[in-house]
C-alpha cells in the first residue's frame, strides 16, 4: 500500500519525469517496503523534441554505496541500463510518455560481448548498413524517434545486413536481436 501523506504531484510544466500511481504523475512516491522484483513505472514530459538524459542525483538508505542496482528500461529500445554506472541518454519527440520507462532492481541475464559499442552503422547510398562484428543477428527493428516501427527484417543469419529507404537525416532507434536471444538498441542517423 503507498503512503499517500509523502507522494507529491508534479508542478514543472517544461520538462519532468514522474513515477505513476495508476495513471496519475507523482514527483515524490511513497512506496511500501522494498521488494526486488518491484518495477516503478515512469511518464515523462517534453515540452519539445531532443535529446535528453536521465541519472540518479542521490540515493539513500539501501541504495547507499550501490550494493542495491538500480535498473532503467526503455520499453521502446528495449535497453535495460543501469544507472548506478552513469547516465543513460536518449531522444525524444515533444509530448508526454507514459509507457516508455521504468525502474526495475533486478535484470536479466545480458551479453558483455553484444553491446551498442560492437555494432557499427553508417550511411550508405541512403541505406543503414550494419555490422554486429563476431554476433550473428537474427532480427532487427528500426524506430523513430517517437518510438513508431519503421521497418523489421527477420531471418537475418548473418553478422552484416542493410536496411533500405526512409527518410534522410532522420534519427532513428536501431535494435537488434542476435541468434541467442541478446538485444542491443543503437541510435543512428539516415
Amino acid at each position: 500500500a503507498d503512503d499517500r501523506g509523502i507522494d507529491g504531484k508534479n508542478i514543472n510544466p517544461e520538462f519532468y519525469i514522474t513515477s505513476l500511481i495508476g495513471t496519475n504523475e507523482y514527483s515524490i512516491q511513497g512506496r511500501p517496503d522494498f521488494q526486488s522484483s518491484d518495477i516503478v513505472p515512469l511518464s515523462y514530459k517534453a515540452v519539445t523534441a531532443g535529446n535528453f538524459t536521465i541519472f540518479i542525483d542521490h540515493t539513500a538508505g539501501l541504495f547507499n554505496g550501490g550494493s542495491q542496482l538500480i535498473y532503467l528500461k526503455d520499453n521502446i529500445t528495449a535497453t535495460v541500463h543501469t544507472l548506478n554506472s552513469g547516465a543513460y541518454s536518449f531522444t525524444s519527440a515533444a509530448g508526454t510518455f507514459n509507457n516508455r520507462f521504468e525502474i526495475q532492481y533486478q535484470t536479466q541475464l545480458v551479453n558483455p560481448t553484444f553491446t551498442a559499442n560492437t555494432i557499427v552503422i553508417y550511411n550508405q547510398n541512403n541505406e543503414l548498413v550494419i555490422n554486429s562484428g563476431d554476433t550473428i543477428m537474427a532480427s532487427v527493428k528500426v524506430f523513430d524517434i517517437r518510438g513508431r516501427l519503421l521497418i523489421e527484417q527477420k531471418g537475418i543469419n548473418a553478422n552484416h545486413t542493410i536496411i533500405k529507404g526512409g527518410l534522410v537525416n532522420e534519427v532513428l532507434l536501431v535494435q537488434i536481436t542476435s541468434d541467442e536471444g541478446f538485444v542491443a538498441t543503437k541510435q543512428a542517423v539516415r
